[in-house]
């Protein structure tokens, strides 16, 4: 694929990611006036219930093959919340949110190689070219 059409395709994804979010967010905010916890607990049961329906009426076992890694992204998603328990209500929300986005960040830091990796990689490909 070329990276012109990567490109676009990222772009309709985050579209629709953010298109998605907008909707679940006028969705909550209906419910938050009639009830603040409920919308608060249908607001993380709902998308929970409806994947575990999907992967309940998928008879032929797509879903796994599909999206294999689905179990994995709850765990990356539950870590920080595991890690930042006890400090929840102790800090600010703010703060709480920005400790979450770090902890959750972290997680992929093994993937992605540091400053320091891409300038290593950056001297020895400048290196290896100058042969030639």
């Amino acid at each position: 694929m070329e990276f012109d059409e990567l490109k676009k395709l990222n772009k309709q994804a985050a579209k629709y990611t953010e298109d998605f979010y907008d909707d679940f967010v006028r969705l909550f905010q209906k419910h938050l006036k009639k009830s603040e916890k409920m919308a608060i607990v249908n607001m993380i049961q709902l998308p929970l219930n409806g994947i575990l329906n999907v992967i309940n009426r998928d008879k032929e076992n797509l879903m796994c093959k599909i999206f294999p890694e689905l179990p994995d992204m709850f765990i990356r998603f539950m870590k920080p919340f595991i890690k930042l328990k006890d400090l929840w209500g102790a800090i600010p929300n703010e703060e709480w949110v920005k400790e979450y986005g770090r902890i959750y960040s972290s997680q992929f830091d093994e993937w992605f190689p540091s400053q320091e990796d891409k300038k290593r990689f950056e001297e020895w490909f400048e290196k290896e070219n100058k042969k030639g």
